[in-house]
């Protein structure tokens, strides 16, 4: 395993792939089909099944260009092909393009779970309010004063 910069790592083992990738937390993952010991095709079906990577997009890099293939890629979870060797330009666009997509829907994921708290928060401070107020209500109808009206309601 060898760190390219701070946002690259290279897997020498595909038999480490899954473990490594949800360690390491990509927002793209760059693959070959053939590797040793293991079909990089093989590996697709896996990825879709862990929680971790369900949603991380996979460009298959390889040599193959039969549309057999490459429909088989899909099929198994591929979200991209490209045929070696690609020119440099097209092959950092495809991972930009791919890796901005991951961030935004994670972006997405945890702006819909930070606004299900907030509600949960405004929903429980409604019904606390609710109850308050329903207690005044009682206090004020009782005429009895506020500290009186609570020591005898909660015992």
């Amino acid at each position: 395993m060898q760190r390219i910069a701070q946002q690259a790592l290279i897997v020498d083992h595909p038999a480490q792939a899954i473990a490594v990738a949800v360690e390491f937390k990509p927002t793209v993952i760059l693959q070959d089909i053939e590797m040793p010991a293991i079909n990089g095709l093989d590996l697709l079906p896996q990825y879709r099944a862990h929680e971790a990577l369900r949603e991380v997009p996979v460009v298959m890099l390889t040599g193959k260009e039969d549309p057999a293939v490459k429909a088989d890629a899909f099929a198994r979870g591929a979200s991209d092909y490209l045929v070696k060797l690609p020119n440099k330009v097209e092959l950092v666009a495809r991972v930009k393009h791919h890796s901005g997509a991951c961030v935004s829907r994670r972006q997405r994921v945890i702006a819909v779970d930070v606004d299900e708290r907030v509600q949960m928060r405004v929903e429980g401070v409604d019904a606390r309010e609710t109850r308050l107020d329903d207690r005044a209500r009682a206090c004020f109808a009782t005429r009895e004063h506020p500290r009186k009206f609570a020591q005898r309601t909660e015992r």
